[in-house]
């Protein structure tokens, strides 16, 4: 089965970019449950499908896994640890934002040498 590129990859792809955006631009809020967390919590800054901060949930790090199992599809969230600052968090924003880009101009590249979704 040959790679394609469809519509949808490129889709996630560019909510992904918003996301990491959003996410950099909410990492002082992010950060303020950070520092309210204690060592054995866990923090989940979510940003939804439409690029929108849904807001951060502490949780103890042993629900970690089921919480982040019950999230709803495409949702975007980022698990931070207590403690975490307003720089590691905008520096992992940053980070996350440009994989999201080089992913998006992969594909972009892959459609314009081998055909498959239109780049919107």
């Amino acid at each position: 089965m040959p790679f394609t590129v469809d519509a949808e990859m490129l889709a996630q792809t560019r909510t992904h970019i918003r996301a990491a955006e959003c996410l950099y631009l909410n990492a002082g809020s992010v950060a303020s449950a950070c520092a309210e967390a204690d060592s054995r919590e866990v923090v989940f800054a979510v940003v939804d499908r439409f690029g929108t901060f849904l807001g951060c949930w502490t949780l103890p790090l042993e629900q970690a896994q089921d919480v982040d199992r019950s999230m709803p599809e495409g949702d975007w969230r980022v698990l931070f640890t207590a403690g975490s600052s307003r720089a590691d968090i905008e520096e992992r924003a940053i980070t996350l934002g440009r994989l999201a880009l080089q992913r998006w101009e992969t594909m972009l590249r892959w459609t314009s040498r081998h055909g498959g979704a239109a780049a919107s």
